[in-house]
């Protein structure tokens, strides 16, 4: 055995051990995603604005929520040598590979505004649970107030109905944050894939919470008058939007999901299946006709007041922190240092400030009162919504423009290769053919002295980088008709020695100062490849794939392809001619993938601008009602 294959099964059986995450992890990712800090606050929305405007809120934010999820997950199959997801994407790096860099910050900043919001509400949310636990525990909770310092509070301090044990005191620190600071720092300090048994557990203790909750609905009696269809215009109408963004908000996660999958699970049936399970579990267990539900309350307030139905009930309640929103929180922090680091935007030391420190700073100044429910609506349309719904389709259109001038000139931009050696860090067949792309465009870079940009001996340096015609890839054409050009074009005129009438020498096909764009189609594709020509979008590449199997095949008689993730049809075309026979199940291939199924009778395009319109609307919406509610903010 060789020593490139050798090489090849390497990277094959590293693949299989770092992307590990099953379907049903798939779910538990998704639905842990889903259901973290604005669970509490949705059977309020039930009985104010209604079931009606909450049930629609949700079913269309589903829709909108799935399609934005398999639209990055398209342009992220879209990078060049990524067609079954073996490279690590994460959701700054397409901002950054799309866009240019002003671009890029802005995204960043929306993408961190986004994952900081939800974390900051799940730390301020279980260090109110885990304050009333201790309420309950010892009959006091203890803190450091802002006007008071040191002190320590019984449950007639704050009052019936109330978010925090502290009321509406300022707390700069309780001992339910030093709890839950204790939980998340050793989590947010691992990578994902570590999380993932913890996502597990969660995934399973999340449905029997929410089973109880529902049992205790029942045990308390149910109060249908308390969910009218629709109530009057008020302040709550912004704030379900804002809540239902938050609780289907999957998207700025789904990159790092796909990092870590299982190469046999399909995408499309993950996202649909995880999503309308959530949309379930909320429609049928957060419609639950409890009493009133204060104001600027929660359901957890609700189930842990005193005269709740069952022991049980209450200990739910204080688990919610421990399982729903705790094991979100280092999550949302992970993913936002890596993609502020891996991406170059800040150092190791100063993302560790913005997403470690930082957001337990803003979370001391929500830890008490109702202003929690404030920050979850206007963070919601501030970063929320176009971290979520919008600016994945606007990559989904980037990367579609990137895909059509890319299948035309094979071009890739410098800050571009430098992203790819970083998503392909784990196999060493694309990075040593970026390498030697970098150091081709150095040397054409040095010898452009025709136009007084280099000198001659750097020229002469320089010439020895770039590929020569190797005599020994020449293989008999004679079974089709190789064009070189367009796809159903006409022949054109290449290079001199690159088309003979009977033989055609591949490497020769490049030009020595790569003003001839490289291009392999057949008019004719031969079976059993003719299946891989259907996907428009990857057409050079499936073609480029076909094109060196079948000569391979020719050639050697014998040969079956390597490894799609070693040797990229789309990324390092020339090196698929170097074939050696490996066993099929050694082929690391994800089921076929497409954002719009064929049976819908809508192209993506159209599809994706009607995500867009329709969520710019619904966060238009939720704008307007929000100053409305500031204007008016006593009528609910």
């Amino acid at each position: 055995m060789s020593a490139q294959r050798d090489r090849t099964i390497t990277t094959f059986e590293n693949l299989e051990k770092l992307k590990t995450l099953g379907f049903v992890g798939a779910l538990a990712f998704l639905f842990n995603a889903a259901t973290g800090p604005g669970i509490p606050f949705t059977p309020a929305y039930y009985q104010n604005p209604g079931w009606g405007f909450t049930t629609i809120c949700f079913a269309i934010t589903t829709f909108v929520s799935g399609f934005a999820c398999l639209f990055i997950i398209e342009a992220i199959q879209a990078i060049p040598g990524n067609e079954n997801f073996q490279g690590n994407v994460e959701y700054a790096t397409l901002i950054n590979f799309y866009f240019d860099p002003v671009k890029h910050i802005v995204g960043q900043f929306l993408l961190y505004g986004a994952l900081q919001a939800t974390a900051i509400q799940g730390i301020v949310i279980s260090t109110q649970s885990i304050d009333f636990l201790l309420l309950d525990i010892f009959k006091k909770a203890c803190g450091f107030s802002y006007q008071y310092g040191w002190m320590c509070v019984d449950r007639s301090f704050a009052g019936d109905g109330a978010s925090s044990p502290f009321g509406n005191e300022i707390m700069i620190f309780t001992v339910g944050l030093f709890v839950v600071f204790l939980l998340v720092v050793p989590l947010g300090l691992t990578n994902l894939d570590d999380n993932v048994g913890i996502q597990y557990g969660s995934f399973i203790f999340s449905i029997l919470m929410i089973a109880q909750w529902c049992q205790a609905s029942v045990t308390t009696g149910i109060h249908p008058e308390n969910v009218k269809h629709f109530r009057p215009m008020g302040s709550q109408y912004p704030a379900v939007i804002g809540t239902i963004m938050l609780n289907l908000a999957v998207t700025t996660v789904i990159p790092s999901w796909i990092n870590i999958k299982k190469r046999s699970v399909n995408v499309q049936e993950a996202v649909w299946t995880g999503l309308i399970f959530i949309f379930i579990v909320y429609f049928l267990s957060v419609a639950m006709g409890f009493d009133n539900i204060p104001a600027n309350s929660n359901i957890l307030v609700i189930l842990s007041a005193n005269g709740a139905p069952h022991l049980l009930t209450k200990f739910t309640v204080y688990m919610f922190s421990f399982v729903m929103l705790i094991p979100s929180v280092p999550v949302n922090i992970i993913i936002s240092r890596d993609n502020l680091v891996l991406n170059q935007v800040l150092s190791k030391r100063t993302a560790f400030i913005a997403t470690f420190i930082l957001p337990w700073v803003v979370s001391t100044l929500l830890i008490s009162g109702i202003y929690i429910q404030d920050f979850q609506t206007w963070t919601s349309f501030l970063f929320i919504s176009p971290g979520n719904f919008i600016i994945p389709v606007i990559i989904f259109f980037q990367c579609l423009k990137f895909r059509k001038a890319y299948n035309e000139n094979k071009e890739l931009s410098t800050k571009q290769i430098q992203l790819l050696k970083t998503i392909h860090s784990n196999s060493p067949q694309i990075l040593e053919y970026l390498q030697n792309l970098e150091n081709k465009k150095d040397a054409l870079h040095a010898i452009d002295f025709h136009s007084g940009n280099g000198d001659q001996s750097a020229a002469d340096q320089s010439m020895e980088l770039l590929p020569k015609t190797n005599p020994a890839t020449e293989y008999p054409v004679d079974e089709t008709k190789l064009y070189v050009g367009r796809p159903n074009a006409n022949e054109i005129a290449a290079p001199d020695g690159a088309v003979t009438s009977d033989k055609v020498s591949i490497h020769s096909l490049d030009s020595v100062h790569g003003s001839f764009k490289k291009r392999h189609v057949m008019d004719a594709v031969p079976e059993p490849y003719a299946e891989e020509w259907k996907d428009p979008i990857y057409r050079v590449q499936s073609t480029t794939a076909t094109f060196g199997r079948y000569f391979a095949t020719l050639g050697r008689g014998k040969t079956t392809p390597k490894d799609d993730f070693e040797y990229p049809a789309d990324l390092a075309p020339e090196s698929i001619l170097n074939l050696q026979t490996l066993p099929k199940n050694r082929l690391y291939k994800s089921p076929p993938f497409r954002s719009v199924p064929d049976w819908l009778p809508i192209k993506p395009e159209k599809l994706a601008w009607l995500v867009l319109i329709s969520t710019s609307f619904v966060t238009l919406m939720n704008v307007m009602m929000s100053i409305y509610s500031l204007w008016y903010p006593n009528e609910n």
